[in-house]
């Protein structure tokens, strides 16, 4: 489904402040997501724990660069190649959300099946 919702969202709005806007509503949503804090407190926390602050520093800051990286080399791409990146970046997504969703759903329909074979 989420596959499916990605590949028919509308294209976005490319340049000038709008763009940063979009990107700081994203980041809000991204910081605020449940999920994000649960991981955090979860794994994130039990790192620290098991491996103390340096391990949990890099962890953190690989996160931090990996997020603002990848949103700055898509920013680039799409300055240089307009609505050509909006449309590959949507097809990557789409792919990789249906191969994983795919995947996911397949594993546990045949533990499923498995199980029920016992």
């Amino acid at each position: 489904m989420l596959a499916y919702l990605t590949l028919r969202s509308g294209e976005t709005e490319s340049g000038g402040v709008r763009g940063g806007i979009g990107y700081l509503k994203g980041l809000g949503v991204g910081i605020g997501n449940p999920a994000q804090i649960g991981w955090w407190l979860s794994a994130g926390l039990s790192t620290l724990e098991r491996f103390g602050i340096f391990p949990f520093y890099f962890l953190f800051v690989g996160t931090t660069v990996w997020v603002v990286s990848l949103s700055y080399l898509i920013r680039l791409g799409e300055l240089r190649y307009g609505s050509r990146m909006q449309i590959a970046v949507k097809v990557f997504s789409t792919a990789v959300f249906a191969i994983f969703g795919g995947a996911v759903f397949l594993y546990l329909g045949v533990s499923l099946l498995l199980s029920g074979m016992r």
